[in-house]
């Protein structure tokens, strides 16, 4: 730390009103088992909190309702990426966006999808006290360093309501998530998996008719029919950064107010593997493929989906799925500040007003 640099505030009250921090953990996300995050390790670290504990996607209805009954200005998710996407749903339907609290995510999944996109590579303990450091430097909140993101809001005929998240996808990546499942998740198997499918899908005929078979589903993409009765995989997503080496939208602009990435293929596969690495960098374009931002996505005969790992099943040919883009929730940003010890990024002091370049 330099002579310039200003100190990092460490205790003491602070003169603006306290900020309500809730805390939702989900104790059998991989991350949290290995590093676990609990209620006395959360208020030493962080300060004085509510902190909610639940591992039944069945109790998040309820726990949705006890955190907003203090309504926090701050939520702070240590799970996976479906207890993300399910916590979006229930806030989603309960409050307008702008009463939504503030995101902070932990990496307390497998995979960690959402956290690579809107969080720091940082582990949940350091985040928090990364997190400790930034409440006492009394930074008003309405100065938050926040990233904005619009989650995808996908319609379905076979569920009652909306679902909120960040990743769909269909067709070949549904049936390689399944079969994922059937061992215990983990980032090793989730490349094994995905790897040894595709790799023998493209000389095997069973393993092509099991998980590269076409749904016959009709694709409309902001009013334009775009493919009928070959789609092979289609993945809409709110954020650019996917699994594994599936780069697709890290090339794309960032995407204009209610814009999501979108990619759809219904080529043959022997055409898939020629082209697979052009493909899978979204460096590929040709007729039969569609990579680029929309506003809207209909699809008809779509089968079953994932969002954010969560599986909802439907026999193939059959269903109508909307997708849209939902409304603005906002992420807390906290890659500009080091950890405990180490000097302010410029911009993030706690009196300089301004926010980082998003």
């Amino acid at each position: 730390m330099s002579d310039t640099d200003p100190p990092i505030p460490r205790g003491g009250p602070s003169p603006l009103a306290p900020v309500r921090v809730a805390v939702l953990v989900n104790p059998r996300a991989r991350g949290n088992r290995r590093d676990p995050v609990d209620l006395a390790t959360v208020r030493a670290l962080v300060g004085e909190c509510q902190v909610f504990v639940t591992d039944d996607p069945t109790d998040l209805p309820a726990v949705t309702d006890q955190m907003l009954a203090e309504m926090p200005d701050l939520l702070v998710v240590s799970g996976g990426d479906g207890t993300l996407h399910l916590l979006l749903t229930e806030l989603l339907h309960r409050e307008p966006a702008e009463r939504v609290p503030t995101f902070l995510l932990l990496r307390g999944g497998t995979m960690n999808m959402a956290a690579n996109n809107l969080s720091t590579g940082r582990s949940p303990l350091m985040e928090l006290r990364v997190l400790g450091e930034f409440l006492r430097a009394g930074r008003p909140k309405d100065s938050w360093p926040v990233r904005t993101v619009s989650p995808l809001r996908i319609e379905s005929d076979h569920l009652g309501r909306p679902l909120f998240g960040l990743v769909f996808a269909n067709g070949t990546a549904f049936r390689i998530l399944n079969e994922y499942y059937v061992g215990t998740p983990s980032v090793t198997r989730a490349f094994n998996v995905t790897a040894s499918i595709i790799a023998g899908a493209f000389v095997n005929r069973d393993l092509e008719r099991k998980y590269f078979s076409r749904l016959n589903a009709t694709v409309t993409v902001d009013g334009e029919v775009v493919g009928r009765k070959d789609l092979r995989i289609a993945v809409a997503s709110a954020i650019p950064k996917l699994l594994l080496w599936f780069t697709i939208f890290e090339h794309h602009p960032p995407l204009a107010r209610g814009q999501f990435y979108f990619l759809a293929n219904f080529l043959p596969t022997r055409e898939i593997a020629r082209h697979f690495w052009g493909l899978c960098r979204g460096q590929w374009e040709g007729a039969g493929h569609v990579n680029h931002p929309v506003r809207m996505v209909e699809m008809t005969g779509a089968g079953g989906f994932t969002v954010d790992g969560e599986v909802y099943d439907r026999p193939e040919g059959e269903g109508r799925c909307v997708i849209t883009a939902g409304p603005q929730v906002r992420f807390l940003d906290l890659s500009g500040l080091a950890p405990p010890g180490y000097a302010w990024s410029a911009g993030l002091a706690p009196d300089s007003g301004t926010d980082p370049v998003l």
